[in-house]
């Protein structure tokens, strides 16, 4: 395995947030990678599934190409799934009923690697929130479930049971 901290995509993505902060925790954006990255590593994932994680920022900016086509192409589905289903008013009726079913058939089919990469990022982004917005957020109730239901419906629907431990339920 790969120190996840030493490839091209960790440097591409750190010189992508050189100095970029998140608004509303004040945080250094590169601590969501360091993170998500450090969770892969705890479930054990392959080289790949960090590469795309520090990579899965840049596939949203207009024109980013990268020549490693299996990191991009999954860092790509990463991002796909991840914007289908955001927390917003107009997907308040998904999240409220909590159903991870329709969550499930809204999603459709992803690659298990794709799964672990979203784990990752629902339970970092998760963890950020319940530090610096949980009690100041107007919409905090929907947040804190929305991020449930994700985690829930990847661990119910898309990963393999047996791989599951303490680690792979941290939140």
């Amino acid at each position: 395995m790969t120190l996840w901290h030493k490839t091209a995509e960790y440097k591409l993505i750190t010189d992508h947030y050189r100095g970029e902060y998140a608004d509303r925790s004040g945080r250094h954006k590169m601590e969501h990678i360091r993170e998500g990255c450090r969770l892969l590593v705890g479930w054990q994932r392959p080289d790949i599934e960090h590469q795309a994680f520090c990579l899965h920022p840049l596939v949203e900016t207009k024109g980013f190409t990268y020549e490693r086509k299996h990191s991009y192409i999954l860092a790509a589905e990463m991002m796909k799934f991840a914007t289908a289903y955001l927390c917003r008013p107009e997907t308040d009726d998904i999240t409220y009923r909590g159903s991870r079913t329709y969550l499930f058939k809204h999603l459709g089919p992803m690659s298990e690697a794709c799964a672990w990469l979203l784990l990752a990022d629902k339970v970092q982004n998760r963890s950020d929130f319940m530090k610096y917005h949980a009690f100041t957020h107007a919409r905090a109730d929907m947040l804190i479930r929305y991020f449930d239901l994700w985690i829930q419906t990847l661990h119910t629907y898309y990963l393999p049971k047996e791989q599951f431990n303490g680690k792979a339920r941290r939140t």
